[in-house]
Order: C-alpha cells, then sequence, then structure tokens
C-alpha cells in the first residue's frame, strides 16, 4: 500500500486532470439531453400547427439523429490520408447546442474517408461506469445496474438500428431535395450569430463554424458518388450532424436533483408555463422516489408468464402480469403521461412538459415505457387520420386520465422476415368481410407489450382471385382490439413469450393471427405512411429512455461516492474513482447560464 499522501493530497495538476475529464464525459449525457428537448419541442411546434417549414425539416432530420446518437456513440479512428486529420473531440472547443446554452464543449469535423468505426452503446457504456463505480455491490441484482445494463442494450436496436437510422437520415436529405440541410445550415447560422456576440466563446464558435464548413464540402463531394457511396458515408453523415448539434444508492426527487433539466426548463419555458410545469413535476418526482421506484422493482422481480391453458385443459392464453406491473397503468393515466400532450394545456410546450416528465418516470418504470411509447404512437396515427369513426373510443380511451377508461395499444409489425424491412417482409393479410371489417390471418413474430388493449398493425389485402400486391404499396394499416367485449382474444393464438436478453419485465410474445377482426384505418396501400407518425414519437420515447437511463445511473454513482469509504476515505475522494465519474456526469451538470462556477468545482459541489 502507498503511503497515505497518494490517497490524500491531490495536486492542482491532478484537479486540473479531474476537471477535464469531468468536462469530456458531461458533454454526452448533456448533448442527449439537449438533442432529446429540441426534438420535443420542435413536435410540440407541428402538433399545434405552429411549426414554420425549417422547423418541419428539421423535425424529421433530427428524430433520427437523436435516436441513433443516444443508443449508439461512434468514435472515430479515420485511416491516414494525405491532408486529412482526425475527427476527435480537442478540450475547449465547441457545440452547436452548447453554444446554445453559452459553453464550449466539443470539436467536430466530417472526414471524407470513410471511417473505421469502433461504435458503444452510449447509454451501455454509462450504465457499465456506474456499476463499476459501486464495485461488487454494482453487480448484485439488489442494485438494479444489472437490470439497467440489461434493459439497456435494446435501445439500439428498437425502432430501427443504426444502420437503418443513417439511412433514414440521408432519405430525408434526398426526398426534400436537400431542404433538411438548408434547414440545418440556417438554424446553425442563427445560433453561431447568437454566440458571436460573447468574446468568451470566440474560439468554440470558430470551431463549428470550421465543421459546418466541412459538412458543406462534404454534401459536395458525396454528390458525385452515386447512391452506393452516399450510403457507405451515411453513418460517418448522421453521427457528424448529432455532434455538431447536440454533442457536447440512493434515489431523491429526480426533478428537485436536476439542475439542469430545472435551468433548461425555465431558461426555454414562457414564465407562466414554468410555473405550472414545474410545481407538477416537483409533484411528481416525490412519487417517482415514494412509489413508482419501488413498483418499478417489483416489475423486475415478478416477469409476467403465459398461461396457455386452464386446468381442464382449454386454450386460454392468459398473459399473467404481476399487481405492480397494472399499478404502472393505472399511474400512467393518472399522471397523464400520454393526455399530457394531446390535451395542449400549455400549447405547443405540451410535448416539452409530457417528455420531461417521462424523462423523470423512465429509469424507474419497469419498462412500463414501452406500452406507453406505442400507445402514445397509435394516438398520434389516429389523431393524423383525423380519429375516424371506428376508432373515435379508441382515441379517447388512449389519451385519457381516467384509470378506468385508460387503455394501452400494441404496434405489431415484425414478422418472421424482421421488421425494418416491412414492404417486403409482411406476409400477414386481410380478408374483407360483408360488413366492411376485415379477417386478419398470419403470424406476427414479435409483438412488445402484448398484454395491451388495442394495437396497430399492417397488412396485405387480399383480392377475390387469391393474389395480394406485393411491396410498400400492397400494405395497409388496420386496426384491431385484442379482446371482444367478454374478455375473448380476437382470433389470435400466444404461441409463446419471447426468452429475451433484457426487458423481461415487459411481456413480448409470438402471435398467430387466425381470423382476427380489424378495422382499415388507412386508405389502400397507404399503410407504411400512414404509420410512419408512430414510428416518429416511438423513437422519441427510445431517446427518452436512453438519456434518463444515463442522469439516474449518474445519480445513484455520485449519491454512492458520499458514503462508500476506501482506502480511509470517501469514494469522492479519490483521484480516479472522481475521474471515472467524470466521464459520466459532464454531459449533463456542467456549464449552462443557470450555472456558475469552475468545471473542477461542478462535481465535487454536487458530491457534498
Amino acid at each position: 500500500m502507498p503511503g497515505d499522501s497518494a490517497w490524500t493530497k491531490l495536486s492542482p495538476a491532478q484537479e486540473g486532470l479531474i476537471a477535464e475529464k469531468i468536462h469530456q464525459l458531461e458533454v454526452q449525457a448533456r448533448g442527449a439531453f439537449l438533442l432529446l428537448m429540441e426534438t420535443g419541442r420542435l413536435l410540440g411546434l407541428e402538433e399545434t400547427k405552429m411549426a414554420t417549414a425549417e422547423d418541419q425539416h428539421m423535425l424529421r432530420l433530427l428524430t433520427p439523429v437523436a435516436k441513433l446518437y443516444t443508443a449508439k456513440q461512434s468514435f472515430y479512428t479515420v485511416h491516414s490520408q494525405v491532408g486529412e486529420g482526425c475527427a476527435h473531440p480537442t478540450p475547449g472547443s465547441g457545440s452547436l447546442m452548447d453554444l446554445i446554452q453559452g459553453k464550449c464543449l466539443l470539436h467536430s469535423k466530417v472526414q471524407e474517408t470513410y471511417a473505421h468505426q469502433r461504435c458503444t452503446l452510449q447509454v451501455v457504456a454509462v450504465v457499465l461506469e456506474g456499476l463499476e463505480c459501486f464495485g461488487g455491490q454494482g453487480y448484485m441484482e439488489d442494485t438494479r445496474l444489472a437490470f439497467a445494463l440489461r434493459d439497456a442494450q435494446v435501445l439500439a436496436i428498437w425502432e430501427g438500428t443504426t444502420n437503418v437510422l443513417a439511412l433514414d437520415v440521408l432519405r430525408s436529405l434526398v426526398k426534400s431535395q436537400g431542404k433538411v440541410m438548408e434547414a440545418f445550415f440556417s438554424t446553425a447560422q442563427t445560433k453561431m450569430e447568437v454566440a458571436s456576440s460573447s468574446s468568451e466563446l470566440e474560439a468554440p464558435v470558430a470551431t463549428v463554424q470550421r465543421a459546418l464548413h466541412k459538412l458543406k464540402e462534404f454534401l459536395q463531394k458525396i454528390s458525385f458518388k452515386g447512391e452506393a457511396g452516399m450510403q457507405l458515408a451515411a453513418r460517418d453523415f448522421a453521427y457528424t450532424l448529432a455532434r455538431i448539434y447536440g454533442e457536447p444508492a440512493r434515489i431523491g426527487n429526480p426533478y428537485l436533483e436536476d439542475v439542469f433539466l430545472q435551468g433548461y426548463l425555465e431558461s426555454r419555458l414562457p414564465p407562466k408555463v414554468f410555473a405550472g410545469v414545474s410545481m407538477d413535476l416537483e409533484r411528481f418526482g416525490a412519487r417517482v422516489k415514494d412509489e413508482i421506484d419501488s413498483l418499478g422493482r417489483e416489475c423486475e422481480l415478478n416477469p409476467p408468464r403465459l398461461q396457455q391453458f386452464d386446468a381442464w385443459g382449454q386454450r386460454v392464453d392468459q398473459i399473467i402480469t404481476c399487481s405492480a406491473w397494472k399499478r404502472m397503468k393505472v399511474i400512467s393515466a393518472e399522471e397523464g403521461l400520454i393526455a399530457e400532450a394531446y390535451e395542449r394545456k400549455y400549447s405547443s410546450w405540451s410535448r416539452v412538459h409530457q417528455i420531461a416528465k417521462l424523462y423523470l418516470y423512465a429509469p424507474s418504470a419497469g419498462i412500463f415505457t414501452c406500452p406507453l411509447a406505442m400507445t402514445d404512437g397509435a394516438a398520434k396515427v389516429l389523431e393524423s387520420l383525423g380519429i375516424p369513426e371506428p376508432v373515435e373510443e379508441a382515441y379517447a380511451r388512449l389519451t385519457s386520465r381516467d384509470p378506468r377508461s385508460f387503455w394501452t395499444s400494441g404496434q405489431w409489425m415484425t414478422e418472421r422476415k424482421g421488421g425494418s424491412d416491412v414492404a417486403n417482409g409482411t406476409e400477414t393479410v386481410a380478408l374483407k368481410l360483408p360488413d366492411g371489417t376485415y379477417s386478419l390471418h398470419g403470424l406476427k413474430w414479435f409483438t412488445s407489450a402484448t398484454d395491451s388493449d388495442v394495437t396497430l398493425t399492417l397488412a396485405r389485402i387480399m383480392a377475390a382471385d387469391g393474389r395480394a400486391e406485393q411491396g410498400s404499396k400492397g400494405l395497409s394499416l388496420f386496426y384491431l382490439e385484442v379482446r371482444d367485449k367478454d374478455g375473448n382474444l380476437n382470433g389470435i393464438e400466444m404461441q409463446r413469450l419471447k426468452d429475451k436478453m433484457g426487458t423481461r419485465q415487459l411481456p413480448t410474445a409470438e402471435l398467430l393471427l387466425d381470423g382476427a377482426r380489424a378495422y382499415r384505418i388507412s386508405a389502400e396501400g397507404r399503410g407504411v405512411a400512414s404509420i410512419a407518425n408512430m414510428l416518429t414519437i416511438t423513437r422519441i420515447h427510445n431517446v427518452i429512455s436512453a438519456v434518463g437511463l444515463m442522469r439516474r445511473v449518474i445519480f445513484l454513482a455520485r449519491d454512492y461516492a458520499t458514503k462508500r469509504e476506501a482506502f480511509g476515505k470517501y469514494l469522492k475522494e479519490h483521484p480516479l474513482h472522481m475521474q471515472t465519474l467524470a466521464r459520466m456526469e459532464v454531459s449533463i451538470l456542467r456549464g449552462g447560464p443557470h450555472l456558475k462556477g469552475s468545471r473542477k468545482s461542478i462535481l465535487f459541489a454536487h458530491c457534498s
């Protein structure tokens, strides 16, 4: 054992190193948070018909970018080329979203050469670091970090893998004929002009300006490479957009502990709106601490099971969930976790309010965020279709605050050939019945939140001659209720519950549709276009879960550092441990107009 001085004395140089590490770490989580909230703000403007054309283009661009970036982080190792450098972050440089906050965090360049990427799951990396901060305790199931680590794996897969999202970003560029990038550059330039008024931001402004210039050069060069060349560069392009725009124990009341969230809302929301939202979030944060978190733990310990037959050998296909899971549904209604976005009490800011609430809720929710994501998405689809007559009651129930009438929705698109390429992978067919409804037949290979009340699904309408049009033009969107008024399954057989790596609290089943009665709610052949709004919403929910989980793990690790003693000192007093916390902390709590003091002081202030 070295002398005590190795653990008790901290030189100015060591303090500077720790502060710098903290600074670098804060970038990731804080940038992810800003991407999330900006996407929510744009969604609120779009829903209240207040969005400009530029806002709509930015929403189309940022939705896949935010989901891609928060689920994964790319670390570039660029092969050496003449005249090209490596795209590594450098201390003291800045990103666009941090300039909005008045601080500078990240440097990002676009390289023409295709990078060899070492991609790690961002949220998984943060959770894993948090687990290490607890030592052996973190490996125990009681801390819930093991659950968090397993559950976080799905965020990079659900609602589009990295490649799917990168191509979606590229598709938005092509379909808009470049207008999404015009909106991006226009937004960037506006923020640059604001930031340029501060002499302290001269260097980071220049850094971001260079990054934007490189991005424009990249777009010009890649336009000559054809479709294959553009696709090969899609991942680098999407990550670069994210980096320029957004990079950057004991649970208490998560709202009161999150100074950055409070500061963000206060600086963005109109004063009267902030007063109402802040009061609600403080009250809800207390409920998360006192009730919801323990329910989430119960959901983790009591996963669902499938009872296929009763004692007399009759098939019942009943998913049995614990009382805590059922209680989560009640709380979701009471708190208006879906209703908040559709009541629009605060006009376009209602989405920001809802997202902030879900951000506090997600880490304690026991994955009940999944049915809520699809419920929100289904409500958005029904609203966008004008709430047609067959689904008027369903829309009212999906957006209700009354637990007695509140419904949740599923989203059944994944079949045996996968879920991304629905145009070629959907085999389910729909037969039209005399009363105008349809009978659905097919195998849904992966249906999350299978205990939901209703669902939206895609199917091909079969003509009288037994043929169905292939490709996306053959797909229509259908609404069906999972059970009839007597509680019997609606032409559905539950083949099995999926045995998953994580998210075991969530009932996910393989279903056979054998005459499920459904309503067609889209025009024939317009199923993919009609369900697109659902994907927008569920991707944003994916971001909420990723960012919320990162934030929670940082809070827990920070609290533990004030209580655990090792080598005669609390963990917070050991430079190496604080350096580890630094990699997790910096992206949320450093800087911003509402925080003062040096980078070194921030983490120690929160560990006091």
